[in-house]
């Protein structure tokens, strides 16, 4: 079978036998990589399986680094959905509709986006972040991406979980950490200042 057809496959336990569109654009990639990108999916499926949605969806998350093959965005939104992480699963499902919009499921999933977008409103928990300069990076959880790049910044945040936000300032490489555990449909506003000290 061609490394273009590495995820064609229907799994039982993340979706009633549904075969995901390959894309045949993807990214150059070496044999080494798809390879990898191989292995990390069945990593996925098996996580999945055993209940450990977290690492399931990173699994799935670093399959999609290395291939940039759409419909894993899939696995990864159903792995955040099951673990909780409505924001990132609705973003997930999103990116997957916006890069595959004749998806043969993409009715269903434009539905679970609209479900989840009225579930985060109701159970999570959001912190308006101002910063003291324009110029920072908001890092959530560990993530490598900036959240987000206004300022203010509004984040998302599940309820009842402790979460790390951080905050780097790119001018002056001056970072700022502080933590959250946020109740179901609360608003915090936080301001952190990432001017030197004096």
């Amino acid at each position: 079978s061609s490394p273009l057809h590495l995820f064609a496959s229907c799994v039982m336990i993340l979706t009633p036998c549904v075969v995901l569109p390959v894309s045949t654009d993807a990214h150059a990639q070496t044999a080494e990589e798809i390879e990898q990108a191989k292995k990390l999916f069945k990593e996925g499926e098996r996580l999945y399986k055993k209940g450990d949605y977290r690492e399931a969806a990173e699994a799935f998350t670093s399959a999609y680094e290395l291939s940039k093959r759409d419909e894993l965005l899939y696995y990864m939104g159903t792995a955040w959905e099951a673990e909780g992480e409505l924001l990132r699963a609705r973003n997930d499902y999103q990116l997957y509709l916006n890069n595959v919009p004749d998806a043969p499921n993409a009715e269903k999933i434009l539905d679970k986006v609209l479900e989840l977008q009225e579930r985060i409103i109701k159970e999570m928990g959001r912190v308006l972040l101002t910063t003291s300069s324009d110029e920072v990076g908001v890092f959530v959880d560990g993530e490598r991406e900036s959240s987000c790049t206004d300022n203010p910044c509004t984040l998302v945040l599940s309820p009842g979980v402790e979460h790390q936000v951080r905050v780097v300032d790119a001018a002056t490489n001056i970072e700022k950490t502080q933590t959250f555990t946020l109740t179901a449909g609360e608003k915090l506003e936080v301001t952190l200042s990432t001017e030197p000290e004096v």
